[in-house]
């Protein structure tokens, strides 16, 4: 369980420091081009979650929050009932993310988010080294699941009772 947590932990500080830098270097709107036509940064406040969704709500970001809060718990929790190492580290990296913008919604009342790309002209909705990381890690679950399906009825979604073990055994 040390390597997940070491894991979450830095994913929550490469975030909230990648973010404390925008806060201080950039006023909510500013944009920065990094690579022409492509890849900006820019200081944007998202009070809802992905795409904006329910950021026109004055209740959405109490919902979002307290929906991270359960989302991080139940992560946590499968951290630490699950004895594959692989599966426990890939939800760390999701658990990172969630934090991270938990961290944000708690402290702010928003969303910090600041990488922008633009596709010809659609811009992708701006977002995060939160985001990045509940995206990656719910792909890296996914791909091995995909090439290890063996282990996926041995992950444990709730802690197995002594007593019921007992009873499965004498059948």
């Amino acid at each position: 369980m040390g390597t997940a947590l070491s894991i979450t932990l830095i994913i929550i500080l490469i975030d909230q420091l990648s973010k404390n830098f925008i806060l201080q270097n950039f006023a909510i709107g500013e944009s920065i081009t990094i690579i022409k036509n492509f890849f900006f940064i820019t200081h944007v406040k998202n009070s809802g979650a992905a795409w904006g969704f329910l950021s026109d709500k004055a209740w959405g970001i109490s919902i979002l929050t307290l929906i991270s809060i359960v989302v991080s718990a139940f992560l946590i929790y499968l951290i630490y009932i699950n004895q594959f190492r692989v599966f426990r580290n890939l939800i760390a990296i999701i658990l990172g993310g969630s934090i991270g913008n938990l961290i944000d919604r708690m402290r702010y009342n928003y969303v910090v988010d600041f990488l922008s790309f633009k596709f010809g002209e659609y811009y992708f909705p701006v977002f995060n080294i939160a985001d990045i990381s509940i995206v990656i890690g719910g792909i890296l679950i996914v791909l091995y699941f995909l090439t290890h399906q063996e282990i996926l009825d041995k992950i444990a979604i709730k802690k197995k009772n002594k007593n019921t073990e007992k009873v499965k055994n004498k059948k």
